[in-house]
């Protein structure tokens, strides 16, 4: 069991629905593999918690890390 704690910056200005979307879209994929946490957005950061198995929970947050809609 791992889990990941992130903060990252929004890139460029986005949409509520926009940012609704990326929530939504996040809670059923990883519903789909197992994967517990939380995401938060506020002034322009996301806040998030993954967890859940090793090597599911290291593929997602490398696929989180290549998202142009964020920066670290």
């Amino acid at each position: 069991m791992k889990r990941i704690t992130y903060i990252s910056r929004i890139s460029s200005p986005l949409p509520p629905s926009e940012i609704e979307n990326i929530g939504k879209v996040s809670a059923e994929n990883n519903k789909e593999k197992n994967i517990t946490g939380v995401l938060i957005f506020i002034q322009g950061l996301f806040f998030q918690i993954l967890e859940g198995e090793d090597q599911i929970v290291d593929e997602l947050f490398e696929n989180i890390k290549e998202d142009d809609r964020h920066m670290e």
